[in-house]
C-alpha cells in the first residue's frame, strides 16, 4: 500500500510539473508574441514618421522659391498637412513618453508657419529667409532618421527587446533620444500663431503663483494618477524647458506607463501607457464617463466634454473648461480610455495648463439674433451656444459658435465674433461609428 501510495504521489506531482511547465511555455508564447507584435508596432511607427519627415523637408526645400501668388499657397497648405502627419506619426515612437519636446516642436511650428503664410500675396525676404532655414534643419532631421533606418534594418539597432541576446545592442527610444539632444538650430519665428518664439517663451497661466514641489511629492500625484503606491513608481527624468516637470514610470497590466507632473504646482501634465488593447469591451459612452471621473479625481474641474475618437480600441477624448454657459477651447484636455478595461491610456493636459486663468469675459456687443446673419444661407443652424476660441497666437476671441448642417447632410462649425458679428472661423465636423473630428 505504501509503494502503492508513493508511485501515485510521484505520478501527481509529475503530472502537476508538466502542467506547470505547459502554463509556463504558454505565458512565454504569449509574451514572445506581445513582444513581436510590439516590435513591428514600433518598426512602423518609426517608418512611417522618417517617411513624413521626408516629405517635409522636400516641401520645405520647394516652398524657398516660391514668391508667393496661387503656387505657394497651395505649397504651404500641404506643407501643414505633412507636418501634422509627422507629428501623429512621432506620438506612436518608442520613446515619445520621454517628451520629445524639440522635435514635436518643430514640426508643430513648421506647420503653424506654413498656414500663417498661405494667405500672403507675396513672401518677402523674411520669409524666405525663415523657410531656408527651417529647410536646412527639417534635412538634417529626415538625414539623422535615414541613417537610423539602416541602423534598424541591419539589426545594429533593436527596435524592442525580444530577447536577452539582444541587451549589447542600442535600442531605438535611446537613439532617437539622442537625436533630440542633437537637434539642429531652428530660426526663430515672430508671428501671430500658437509656436510663435514670443509665445514658447510665456510661463503657464495655470501655474502661476503656486509653490515648487520636490521630486517626493509629485510622486504622491504620480501615484494617484496611477492608482498605485509609491513604491511602485520609478522616477524617470526631470525635464526643463516651458513647464518644468517630473516624470515617472511603473509596470502595468504587462505595459509600461509614464506619467509627468509639473514642478511648481503639482498639476498632472501627462500620462502614457505603453500597450496593444485587442478588443473592446465597453462602450464609448462608458469611455467618456471613465475620462471624465479621472479628470475630476485629478482636480480638473469644470470641464465638459466636446468630441471623441476611437482608435485601435482606444477612447481618446476632448475637454474644455466651462465658465458658465461658456465653452473655452483654449484650456483643452485630451483623455485616451482604453475599451477593453476602462485603463487611462493618455492624458494632455499642456493646452490647460499654458491657457487656464482667471478670465473676465467681454459682453457680447452683438445679439445671437445678428450673429446669426453672418452664417451663410446655404446652411441650416441646428444649435448655437457662446465660445471662446483661440486667434492661433496669445489671443482669445469671444464668439457665438453655429452648429449647421448643409442640404447634404454635412455638419459645421460656424465661429462668429461676439464684437464685430463677421465670421471668424469655419470647421468641418467628421462624424463616423468611431466618434467625430474636426477640420
Amino acid at each position: 500500500m505504501r509503494k502503492r501510495n508513493l508511485v501515485r504521489a510521484v505520478a501527481f506531482v509529475c503530472a502537476a510539473l508538466a502542467v506547470l511547465a505547459g502554463f509556463l511555455l504558454q505565458e512565454r508564447r504569449r509574451s514572445d508574441e506581445y513582444r513581436l507584435a510590439l516590435n513591428n508596432t514600433y518598426r512602423r511607427a518609426f517608418t512611417g514618421f522618417a517617411v513624413s519627415v521626408r516629405e517635409v523637408a522636400n516641401s520645405l526645400e520647394k516652398s524657398r522659391y516660391c514668391t508667393g501668388g496661387e503656387a505657394s499657397g497651395a505649397l504651404c497648405l500641404d506643407l501643414y498637412g505633412k507636418a501634422s502627419a509627422a507629428c501623429a506619426a512621432l506620438e506612436q515612437l518608442p520613446g515619445a513618453e520621454r517628451g520629445l519636446e524639440k522635435t514635436s516642436t518643430f514640426l508643430a511650428r513648421v506647420g503653424d508657419y506654413a498656414c500663417s503664410l498661405a494667405g500672403l500675396d507675396e513672401l518677402g525676404q523674411e520669409e524666405l529667409d525663415n523657410l531656408a532655414g527651417l529647410s536646412e534643419a527639417a534635412r538634417k532631421l529626415s538625414d539623422a532618421l535615414e541613417s537610423l533606418s539602416v541602423d534598424v534594418d541591419s539589426g545594429t539597432v533593436t527596435v524592442a527587446r525580444l530577447s536577452s541576446a539582444e541587451d549589447a545592442l542600442p535600442e531605438l527610444a535611446d537613439s532617437i533620444q539622442a537625436m533630440e539632444t542633437e537637434f539642429p538650430q531652428v530660426p526663430t519665428l515672430i508671428y501671430d500663431g500658437p509656436f510663435s518664439e514670443h509665445l514658447l517663451q510665456q510661463t503657464p497661466r495655470f501655474l502661476e503663483g503656486k509653490s515648487e514641489l520636490t521630486q517626493q511629492q509629485a510622486q504622491q500625484t504620480a501615484a494617484q494618477a496611477l492608482r498605485t503606491d509609491t513604491g511602485r513608481l520609478r522616477f524617470e527624468w526631470e525635464r526643463d524647458g516651458t513647464v518644468p516637470a517630473y516624470t515617472f514610470s511603473c509596470v502595468v497590466n504587462s505595459g509600461d506607463k509614464y506619467v509627468t507632473v509639473t514642478k511648481q504646482g503639482g498639476a498632472l501634465l501627462s500620462v502614457l501607457a505603453v500597450r496593444e488593447v485587442f478588443k473592446a469591451n465597453l462602450s464609448q459612452e462608458d469611455g467618456v464617463k471613465i475620462a471624465a471621473s479621472f479628470l475630476s479625481a485629478m482636480g480638473y474641474d469644470g470641464m465638459r466634454e466636446t468630441y471623441y475618437q476611437q482608435a485601435d480600441n482606444v477612447l481618446t477624448v476632448n475637454f474644455a473648461h466651462m465658465i458658465g454657459d461658456v465653452i473655452c477651447y483654449p484650456d483643452l484636455i485630451k483623455v485616451s480610455v482604453a475599451l477593453d478595461n476602462g485603463e487611462i491610456m493618455g492624458l494632455d493636459a499642456l493646452g490647460y495648463v499654458m491657457s487656464h486663468g482667471m478670465r473676465t469675459l467681454t459682453t457680447p456687443t452683438v445679439t445671437e439674433t445678428q450673429a446669426a446673419a453672418s452664417v451663410s444661407a446655404e446652411l441650416e443652424t441646428v444649435s448655437s451656444r457662446l465660445a471662446l476660441i483661440p486667434t492661433g497666437g496669445k489671443y482669445e476671441k469671444l464668439c457665438y459658435e453655429f452648429l449647421c448642417r448643409s442640404g447634404d447632410g454635412a455638419k459645421y462649425l460656424v465661429y462668429v465674433s461676439a464684437e464685430t458679428g463677421k465670421q471668424a472661423k469655419i470647421l468641418i465636423l467628421l462624424e463616423d461609428e468611431n466618434g467625430t473630428l474636426t477640420v
